[in-house]
Protein backbone atom coordinates (compact mmCIF):
# COMPACT_ATOMS: atom_id res chain seq x y z
CA UNK A 1 0.00 0.00 0.00
CA UNK A 2 1.01 3.54 -0.69
CA UNK A 3 1.31 6.45 2.54
CA UNK A 4 -0.54 9.14 1.77
CA UNK A 5 2.38 11.05 1.19
CA UNK A 6 3.52 9.00 -1.68
CA UNK A 7 0.24 9.52 -3.43
CA UNK A 8 0.76 13.68 -3.11
CA UNK A 9 4.32 13.02 -4.24
CA UNK A 10 2.37 11.01 -7.26
CA UNK A 11 0.41 13.69 -8.21
CA UNK A 12 2.52 16.70 -7.86
CA UNK A 13 4.87 14.70 -10.03
CA UNK A 14 1.65 13.88 -12.81
CA UNK A 15 1.15 17.73 -12.26
CA UNK A 16 4.59 18.47 -13.26
CA UNK A 17 4.78 16.07 -16.38
CA UNK A 18 1.72 17.32 -17.94
CA UNK A 19 2.70 20.79 -17.24
CA UNK A 20 5.63 20.04 -19.31
CA UNK A 21 3.90 18.35 -22.33
CA UNK A 22 1.62 21.76 -22.31
CA UNK A 23 4.81 23.68 -22.59
CA UNK A 24 6.42 21.54 -25.38
CA UNK A 25 2.96 21.57 -27.10
CA UNK A 26 3.28 25.42 -26.71
CA UNK A 27 6.13 26.17 -28.42
CA UNK A 28 5.71 23.53 -31.27
CA UNK A 29 2.96 25.40 -31.86
CA UNK A 30 4.56 28.84 -31.46
CA UNK A 31 7.16 27.55 -33.95
CA UNK A 32 5.15 26.24 -36.41
CA UNK A 33 2.78 29.13 -36.90
CA UNK A 34 5.76 31.56 -36.67
CA UNK A 35 7.45 29.42 -39.74
CA UNK A 36 4.18 28.97 -41.84
CA UNK A 37 3.55 33.00 -41.70
CA UNK A 38 7.02 33.65 -42.31
CA UNK A 39 6.98 31.40 -45.53
CA UNK A 40 3.80 32.83 -46.65
CA UNK A 41 5.06 36.58 -46.35
CA UNK A 42 8.15 35.64 -48.13
CA UNK A 43 6.47 33.81 -51.19
CA UNK A 44 4.22 36.76 -51.41
CA UNK A 45 6.64 39.26 -51.52
CA UNK A 46 8.55 37.04 -53.50
CA UNK A 47 5.84 36.96 -56.30
CA UNK A 48 4.80 40.79 -56.28
CA UNK A 49 8.21 41.66 -56.97
CA UNK A 50 9.38 38.82 -58.92
CA UNK A 51 12.42 37.61 -56.63
CA UNK A 52 11.11 33.88 -56.75
CA UNK A 53 13.48 32.86 -53.65
CA UNK A 54 15.11 35.82 -52.12
CA UNK A 55 12.44 37.21 -49.78
CA UNK A 56 11.53 33.84 -49.11
CA UNK A 57 14.83 32.65 -47.66
CA UNK A 58 16.30 35.76 -45.71
CA UNK A 59 12.53 35.98 -43.88
CA UNK A 60 13.44 32.36 -42.97
CA UNK A 61 16.86 32.98 -41.97
CA UNK A 62 16.14 36.19 -40.40
CA UNK A 63 12.97 34.34 -38.44
CA UNK A 64 15.13 31.66 -36.95
CA UNK A 65 16.50 33.82 -34.07
CA UNK A 66 12.75 35.16 -33.14
CA UNK A 67 11.61 31.83 -32.89
CA UNK A 68 14.38 30.97 -30.84
CA UNK A 69 13.29 33.97 -28.69
CA UNK A 70 9.92 33.39 -28.19
CA UNK A 71 10.85 29.70 -27.51
CA UNK A 72 13.00 30.49 -24.86
CA UNK A 73 10.79 33.44 -23.44
CA UNK A 74 7.51 30.78 -23.02
CA UNK A 75 9.73 27.86 -21.86
CA UNK A 76 10.84 30.53 -19.13
CA UNK A 77 7.34 31.88 -18.53
CA UNK A 78 6.30 28.13 -18.05
CA UNK A 79 8.89 26.88 -15.68
CA UNK A 80 8.40 30.30 -13.68
CA UNK A 81 4.43 29.16 -13.23
CA UNK A 82 5.93 25.70 -12.58
CA UNK A 83 8.06 26.78 -9.94
CA UNK A 84 5.20 28.88 -8.36
CA UNK A 85 2.87 26.34 -7.74
CA UNK A 86 5.58 23.49 -6.32
CA UNK A 87 6.88 25.57 -4.12
CA UNK A 88 3.35 25.89 -2.27
CA UNK A 89 3.64 25.10 0.73
CA UNK A 90 2.13 22.05 2.08
CA UNK A 91 -0.03 21.58 4.96
CA UNK A 92 1.96 21.82 8.08
CA UNK A 93 0.84 20.19 11.29
CA UNK A 94 0.00 23.26 13.40
CA UNK A 95 -0.36 23.27 17.76
CA UNK A 96 -4.22 23.16 17.21
CA UNK A 97 -3.54 19.52 14.86
CA UNK A 98 -1.69 17.82 17.96
CA UNK A 99 -4.50 18.89 20.73
CA UNK A 100 -5.56 15.17 22.30
CA UNK A 101 -3.33 13.10 20.87
CA UNK A 102 -0.28 13.83 23.30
Amino acid sequence: MSSPKDQHRGQRQDAFTLALIGIIGQVGCITLVIVLLVILLGLWLDRILGTRPVFTLILVFGSIPVTIFTMLFLVRKGVDRIKNRLDVPEHKPQEEDHIGRD
